[in-house]
């Protein structure tokens, strides 16, 4: 009796180790597509522009890819961008902006965008996600993820 005992719960959990598996075998069939607004808080013709616009065309052609590749099933995504021209005054300005828009979450390159706008992005429910970080930004990161590290 014993040795069917476990070979019973050898086998039923061995099922219940396949069952989560077969989550993503379903048919091709997409029900419904989920799409993700990406704000883009960028720089296209102030001084920074020179490192900046080829970053804002990278996102828009990697997300172009993950679409046309079907990289992320039922997952559309799209960007909205606003040119900035490197203004701290335009900051407030591009936030509205892209959120007026649909944006989900903002991008940035520049840690003074994610600065300035954490408070507002923390009430209003966006992440921010910005490439660089400062101090300011890692003592108090509210809604902002920062790519880079900060050596302190």
């Amino acid at each position: 009796m014993g040795r069917k005992w476990i070979a019973w719960l050898c086998c039923v959990l061995a099922v219940l180790m396949v069952v989560p598996a077969l989550v993503g075998c379903g048919s091709k069939e997409e029900t419904e597509v989920k799409t993700i607004v990406i704000g883009d808080l960028t720089d296209l013709t102030g001084p920074a522009q020179n490192a900046m616009t080829p970053i804002s065309w990278s996102l828009v052609d990697y997300c172009n890819y993950i679409n046309t590749e079907g990289l992320l099933p039922g997952v559309n995504l799209v960007v909205v961008q606003y040119d900035t021209k490197y203004d701290t005054s335009r900051f407030g300005l591009g936030y509205d902006s892209v959120k007026a828009q649909g944006a989900d979450v903002i991008w940035t390159g520049f840690p003074g965008v994610a600065e300035s706008l954490n408070t507002r992005a923390g009430i209003d429910g966006i992440p921010i996600i910005c490439a660089s970080s400062t101090v300011a930004l890692v003592d108090n990161p509210g809604a902002v993820f920062c790519l880079a590290a900060l050596m302190r």
